[in-house]
């Protein structure tokens, strides 16, 4: 194994498997729902099968609110985000989540990519996570680098064995799927704006640290 890159159009295809893996479960949840509410046989599930369509719905939305910036077009550009609307747009993502999130705000207006690529460190916490726990976001201005800290806190919390492997843009023998690929992604989002990333691990807690030196 070592450093090498993706090719674009692979890249581009294995990410499109990730955000169809994310939003495979609510879309199928709305269609199943339908077919229950239309189903002239079954009355008396019509009002509970509207309620699964107003919660997938909603779910499907906050997703797709979260990963457009996380992986799409929406996460790209010049301009400084809002850190209270980047953490509102999270928060409504992990409300579906078993893990719990915490989104420290803070006066600093990072740039949009970098909030980019404080999701995708989030979306890694959240797979650290397998018996749920607390992912917490903090950002803060350092030594003249703004610093994300993201912890996923909870039993068992660990690092996939090639996490620090596909943050550094190396390749495993058999390659990346549509799940695992979004590991590379972050480190290749990183890469595009020059940030630095570390991690760490020890009982039961995840870190994963961004720096970007700032402009001015």
């Amino acid at each position: 194994m070592g450093a090498a890159l993706l090719d674009a159009p692979t890249l581009a295809a294995l990410m499109c498997s990730r955000l169809c893996h994310d939003l495979v479960a609510p879309v199928s949840a709305v269609k199943n729902a339908l077919e229950v509410y239309n189903d002239p046989s079954m009355p008396d599930s019509r009002e509970q099968a509207l309620k699964v369509i107003d919660q997938a719905a909603a779910s499907a939305a906050a997703k797709l609110e979260f990963l457009r910036i996380a992986f799409g077009a929406a996460g790209l550009g010049d301009h400084s985000a809002d850190p209270d609307e980047a953490g509102r747009v999270a928060e409504r993502f992990f409300s579906a989540m078993k893990p719990e999130l915490q989104w420290r705000g803070s006066s600093l207006q990072p740039p949009l990519t970098f909030v980019r690529l404080m999701y995708n460190l989030a979306l890694i916490a959240l797979d650290a996570l397998p018996r749920g726990g607390v992912v917490e976001v903090d950002l803060a201005e350092k030594d003249g680098y703004l610093e994300a800290t993201v912890k996923a806190a909870g039993p068992k919390a660990a690092m996939r064995s090639t996490t620090m492997a596909a943050l550094r843009g190396e390749l495993p023998e058999g390659g990346y799927d549509g799940r695992s690929v979004q590991q590379y992604f972050t480190g290749v989002v990183a890469a595009s704006i020059g940030a630095d990333l570390n991690a760490r691990e020890s009982q039961d807690l995840v870190e994963l640290i961004a720096r970007l030196k700032v402009q001015g």
